[in-house]
């Protein structure tokens, strides 16, 4: 008898491989982490509940203590929601995540965001989707 080798075999093995390949490299795999608070453990990670999360560029009218854990609870109290930092645009603009209390709206969020006398604007972030 013969040997022949079945290619159906050796393909499994090079597509599985190639699965895990993609499924490594997959973005949800690569993301890095949201920075986290200084003097905080970092942000837990969102529950299905808290899906609802407002991500908001806000540009301040002077200088603030964007990061500072105090600052960031201060304008939480304000706004009635969870607020946690995510990046810098410029030194008096930022982008958080807001967390929502249940019923809260974000256009709520939105207006007292902008009600907070040190903020000159804010607007939601837009955030890319894949089409």
């Amino acid at each position: 008898m013969s040997k022949h080798k079945h290619p159906w075999r050796d393909g499994t093995a090079i597509m599985l491989a190639m699965l895990a390949t993609l499924t490594a490299c997959s973005p949800a795999a690569m993301a890095p982490a949201a920075p986290s608070m200084q003097g905080s453990p970092p942000p837990t990670p969102m529950k299905p509940a808290d899906a609802r999360a407002l991500r908001v560029i806000v540009k301040f009218r002077r200088t603030v203590p964007f990061l500072d854990a105090a600052f960031l609870r201060d304008l939480g109290r304000q706004i009635y929601a969870r607020v946690a930092y995510i990046s810098s645009v410029a030194p008096d603009t930022h982008v958080y995540q807001i967390e929502p209390e249940p019923g809260q709206s974000h256009a709520d969020i939105l207006q007292r965001l902008a009600g907070i006398p040190s903020v000159l604007r804010v607007e939601a972030d837009a955030v890319a989707r894949p089409s």
